[in-house]
């Protein structure tokens, strides 16, 4: 049963996670290609392209009434001669809920992408995961799992005019994980996870005095749940603040949709950018609400 909850937190298990940052959460996980820069490094390697300077982005999530915690961090940069790139490392873990049983599953990912022309970039990500499972009571059937793996992704933006993106990309192309469990057979035993195929598009629309109304439409399709989800995000003059607010449909499970609300705040200067970014996912499951923060850093 905890399993089943933790795979829910991470929404498909393994490589995949209910969303990355608390912007891109607010307006329905749908970050193909909007906002661009770290966040790409989850959802479309090929977004890393077209992102300026460099950037830090920090991630925490505390849900499903503690049972799951999830911290993010991705560091990444524009294209310097060889291609823009990105670097995250992501962990998921159970709280303090109970003793007698602890999950961490840990992956860390390097993204590359280069842009072909002015309207059309592409991008490759590489990963790598490990999962560790341990029972501490008395007459579990095992008291350790553990499992390692790896997974490719690719993906690609279009800029078809101004304002106006699309895009896609494959997940886990092919992503064999390696499990290992020391019962009285010392079992061994791998699965290649089904790929995923996330489909998206955003416009952006420039309001006089620097104000902006950007909306989005996802797809996500895999084995395991397909989902669309979409937002809107409103940012004042020059972005200082910024009202967002989007929904997950999901197309398997008749009645489930989420909806979520979000703000930003980005303070700037000269060389840097500072943004802080929080986001309220309502009644996500069974298990209640969900509260999303996230810091960001561009130098």
């Amino acid at each position: 049963m905890i399993l089943m909850l933790l795979c829910a937190a991470s929404n498909q298990g393994m490589f995949a996670i209910a969303g990355l940052d608390a912007r891109s959460i607010a307006l329905g996980n749908a970050g193909v290609v909007y906002p661009f820069g770290t966040v790409s490094a989850y959802y479309n390697p090929a977004g890393v392209a077209w992102m300026k300077g460099k950037e830090v982005l920090l991630f925490g999530n505390h849900a499903f009434g503690g049972i799951a915690r999830t911290l993010w961090g991705v560091y990444a940069q524009e294209d310097q001669g060889y291609g823009a790139m990105a670097f995250s490392i992501y962990n998921l873990s159970t709280g303090a809920f109970d003793t007698t049983f602890t999950h961490s599953e840990t992956f860390l990912s390097y993204s590359i992408a280069r842009k072909f022309s002015k309207v059309f970039s592409g991008g490759l990500t590489v990963k790598g995961y490990f999962l560790n499972q341990r029972y501490t009571y008395s007459g579990a059937p095992f008291e350790n799992v553990s499992a390692n793996g790896f997974g490719l992704d690719i993906g690609c933006v279009y800029r078809a005019m101004p304002g106006l993106f699309v895009g896609g990309s494959l997940r886990d192309i092919y992503s064999p994980i390696f499990f290992s469990i020391p019962d009285s057979a010392n079992t061994h035993y791998s699965q290649v996870l089904p790929w995923k195929l996330m489909l998206g598009g955003a416009y952006i629309y420039p309001f006089p005095n620097h104000m902006r109304l950007s909306g989005m439409l996802h797809l996500e399709t895999g084995m395991y749940t397909r989902y669309l989800g979409g937002g809107v995000e409103f940012s004042l003059p020059k972005n200082v603040l910024s009202l967002r607010l989007g929904f997950r449909k999901f197309l398997e499970e008749e009645g489930r949709a989420e909806l979520r609300a979000g703000v930003g705040f980005v303070f700037s200067g000269k060389t840097y950018l500072l943004g802080f970014d929080y986001t309220y996912v309502f009644d996500a499951n069974v298990l209640g609400a969900c509260n999303v923060a996230s810091f960001r850093v561009r130098f």
